[in-house]
């Protein structure tokens, strides 16, 4: 059984269609890249697998169930939770407090410590800052911050949305190895991004999306080296 399954899925904006009938799988334990040009449809897909959007057609399972009709804050309590493309901080919260965040729906004190030890050891520069106001962070800390707040719910799946974008290259190197690391501590995670060289560096499968469908799927490494790729998104 998959950890994640999308079958068939179509997912509108009013009368606008936006997902054209999608179906992939994330297995435990894996990176799964989702690579494709602005508006290809990869938030989307996204925000209907964690029910931000509804699908008008087809499935999205989790853990073998259903997740029609699911409340967000259940999927989160299930183990799903995505870091948004805009890190979606809490300006005026501080460090400490939004980590706290993430963990609210927990009431095991012992392992939200444990948890804060845990992000802060991956992310220093958040130990450093912990009652500094996240809006004062730079961008690539607030990418942290919102990494580490999603660690907090001690997620199973982890969705990324461009976790890169607007980062200085030095910075996206050092997301990109904590997003390694946050999958050798054992969480799966699908990953959206731009950057399709990174992108395929890291992950273990990927998918190829365009204007809401997906053209292309396989190995991360195969497609790293098809033709296609290479001239649409690798600068072949």
């Amino acid at each position: 059984m998959h950890l994640l399954e999308l079958r068939d899925v179509r997912a509108a904006y009013g009368n606008l269609e936006a997902l054209h009938g999608i179906s992939l799988f994330v297995d435990e334990g894996e990176i799964v890249s989702l690579i494709g040009a602005n508006g290809a449809g990869k938030t989307t897909t996204l925000r209907t697998i964690c029910n931000l959007m509804s699908p008008t057609t087809g499935a999205v399972l989790f853990d073998g169930r259903d997740t029609r009709g699911a409340e967000v804050h259940e999927l989160v309590g299930r183990g799903m939770v995505m870091v948004p493309e805009n890190r979606g901080v809490f300006a005026r919260m501080s460090v400490y407090e939004n980590l706290l965040m993430g963990a609210y729906q927990r009431n095991d004190k012992d392992g939200v410590r444990a948890d804060m030890d845990m992000v802060t050891g991956l992310f220093p520069r958040l130990g450093e800052r912990m009652k500094q106001p996240a809006g004062l962070l730079s961008g690539g800390e607030q990418q942290m911050l919102a990494m580490g707040r999603a660690l907090m719910t001690r997620p199973r799946l982890l969705l990324m949305d461009e976790p890169s974008m607007g980062l200085a290259p030095v910075l996206v190197d050092q997301i990109f190895e904590k997003v390694a690391d946050i999958s050798h501590q054992g969480t799966t995670i699908l990953l959206v991004e731009q950057n399709a060289r990174r992108a395929l560096t890291l992950a273990n499968r990927a998918y190829v999306m365009e204007t809401g469908r997906l053209t292309l799927e396989g190995f991360a490494a195969d497609l790293a080296n098809d033709p296609a790729v290479i001239e649409a998104y690798l600068g072949g």
